[in-house]
């Protein structure tokens, strides 16, 4: 497994039970037939294989991108031994257990030859309400914000909108609340 790159640092709450998480991946899918893959599955070619000339075309793979939500969580320490020994002699056979518990939703393929006639396409919006203290704190948040954010609303209330921002848009963000726009 491949470490994460991040230059924000851990918060504690991001390491404990219960923390939200949500994520987009990609997964190699297996389509021996056009049955395998469901056509609402958005299905990116191997851009590797697309320009070797080595390989054969059955050799491209597909991959399917997927959204991934759900939630840490972990077990008091343990001992790893089998033995029924109650005493634990060295806290380096202590074995903390945690694992991801999420649920995995395939995002629909989208194609420019599939729109309707008209143009137009219809989605449902994306969207949720928040209220803030004049410093920029959670006051409110809807419940609709953990789809979209990755944070449950009692994650979010009491902390500070510019704790999310990115780093470079901080200046940014900041100038336009100043000017109450």
């Amino acid at each position: 497994m491949l470490p994460v790159r991040t230059e924000l640092p851990q918060k504690p709450t991001q390491l404990c039970s219960g923390a939200r998480r949500s994520f987009f991946c990609r997964m190699k899918c297996v389509n021996k037939s056009a049955d395998v893959v469901p056509s609402a599955v958005k299905v990116e070619k191997d851009v590797e294989a697309e320009h070797s000339h080595k390989k054969r075309k059955s050799d491209r793979k597909n991959f399917c991108i997927i959204h991934c939500t759900g939630y840490l969580k972990s077990w008091p320490p343990t001992r790893m031994d089998i033995g029924g020994e109650d005493e634990v002699e060295n806290d380096n056979e202590l074995c903390n257990l945690s694992c991801l518990v999420a649920v995995g939703r395939t995002l629909p393929a989208f194609s420019p030859y599939n729109l309707p006639e008209s143009g137009a396409i219809h989605m449902r919006p994306t969207e949720y309400v928040s209220r803030h203290s004049i410093d920029g704190k959670f006051t409110y948040i809807d419940h609709r914000a953990t789809v979209i954010l990755g944070y449950l609303p009692q994650e979010l209330l009491g902390t500070s909108v510019y704790e999310y921002y990115h780093q470079d848009d901080i200046s940014h963000m900041a100038d336009i609340h100043r000017k109450g726009k």
